[in-house]
């Protein structure tokens, strides 16, 4: 973990159990809808949402596709199961757990940290609890969704992340602290 120090604005914390399911299929077919919710527990989001459960939650990627949050040692099973249900559909389900790092902000600056490096609308009115969504960060891809006014989470590729750590590192430090939102 990632400690808050007297120089930062928030805290950094990698999401060490972190998994992470894509689904992709033809989520405009109520049957497959129906399908990821019995497999799931949890309705599909809205456009630019997530659904939150207890156990995992579901994010709006794309009009075909969702990110099904969740810890890693549940992936493999859970990504199962949603290939039983969807096995005469056409779809794609794959655990990408290996594949993502996710980091967890704290604190109540996360938006200005966020904006020195995103085009997204961050503003709580825009961006809030419940929202998922797609964007960049210093021109490379991440998803994200907030938990609360506090507390923001940010999934980038593996490849990438160290990049995201450092960058968040020096996008929150108080030398450069911004109080807009």
């Amino acid at each position: 973990m990632l400690k808050s120090d007297s120089e930062s604005v928030v805290s950094i914390e990698e999401v060490k159990d972190f998994g992470l399911i894509i689904v992709k299929a033809n989520f405009l077919d109520n049957k497959i809808c129906d399908f990821l919710q019995t497999s799931t527990g949890l309705q599909t989001p809205k456009t630019g949402k997530i659904s939150i459960g207890k156990n995992l939650s579901i994010g709006w990627m794309s009009k075909d596709e969702y990110a099904i949050i969740l810890k890693n040692v549940d992936a493999d099973r859970i990504a199962n199961k949603i290939k039983v249900k969807m096995k005469k559909e056409d779809h794609l389900c794959i655990n990408m757990s290996d594949s993502r790092r996710c980091f967890r902000l704290l604190g109540h600056g996360w938006r200005e940290v966020l904006s020195k490096g995103t085009p997204a609308d961050l503003h709580p009115e825009v961006f809030g609890v419940g929202g998922f969504r797609r964007t960049r960060i210093a021109n490379v891809a991440v998803a994200m969704w907030p938990t609360s006014d506090n507390e923001v989470y940010i999934f980038s590729m593996y490849s990438v992340g160290g990049f995201i750590l450092d960058w968040l590192r020096t996008a929150g430090l108080k030398s450069g602290q911004l109080n807009f939102f």
